[in-house]
């Protein structure tokens, strides 16, 4: 679902016959927050597929090697978003509100720019953890947002987008598919679990200690097959 996620959240809000245009970023400068993230790997893949002049990515020091072999420009998290600011015709921020503030992001954006915050409205984000602080938090994040004009941020919610746009998903998903067959998205998987393993992998994903996706398939007992193996998985993108 990350690639999906990423499709639509790159083209959320565009006229439907422009969607599926191969070019549909041509000449465009986007912004990746967080692109060493599941999320932001596969924004900044697919921003490169459907031709961004150029795409920066934010993430740690540590990432920027790897940011590189994914053909972004990245940024440091202090300061970085200031040394392009005003320069990004669209700037994806998939990170959680009470991580980061998004009023930070728009500083990117040009005059007719486009902010898309992902995930669920910030406050229901509070709601379903059930925890007061989280929900203050993400209170005033929005409030935040507030103070970008409304014409340029926005949110996207991939599962409200399912429930509300299910023909356009089946959609989307086929163009995903679609990509992957042809070889020009790859997937970072970093390992392949059992059901014995199910509750490690699972605090590991949520971690953010690795730069990629575990699969769990719960009949495997020795990992996968070989032909699914692949250190070198970025180093043949085209």
């Amino acid at each position: 679902y990350t690639y999906l996620r990423a499709f639509q959240s790159l083209n959320h809000g565009v006229p439907f016959r422009e969607r599926y245009n191969p070019n549909s970023l041509n000449g465009q400068n986007i912004l990746v927050v967080d692109g060493s993230g599941q999320t932001g790997q596969a924004t900044i893949q697919l921003a490169k597929i459907i031709g961004a002049k150029k795409v920066y990515a934010v993430g740690d020091s540590l990432h920027h090697r790897f940011l590189k072999t994914l053909g972004s420009i990245p940024l440091n998290p202090e300061g970085g978003v200031e040394s392009v600011e005003k320069e990004m015709d669209l700037v994806i921020d998939s990170v959680q509100s009470h991580h980061y503030k998004h009023f930070t992001a728009a500083k990117a954006l040009k005059s007719d720019g486009k902010l898309v915050v992902v995930g669920t409205p910030l406050t229901m984000d509070g709601l379903r953890k059930q925890s007061c602080q989280a929900f203050v938090e993400d209170f005033f994040a929005q409030i935040n947002l507030m103070f970008v004009d409304q014409k340029k941020a926005t949110f996207y919610d991939l599962f409200s987008s399912v429930i509300h746009y299910p023909e356009i998903m089946k959609m989307d998903l086929e163009v995903v598919f679609s990509l992957l067959a042809r070889g020009l998205i790859k997937p970072r998987i970093i390992k392949y679990i059992n059901t014995d393993e199910l509750a490690h992998g699972y605090l590991t994903v949520n971690s953010s200690t690795i730069m990629g996706s575990i699969i769990y398939e719960p009949w495997i007992k020795r990992g996968p097959p070989k032909y699914f193996r692949n250190d070198n998985m970025y180093s043949h993108m085209t």
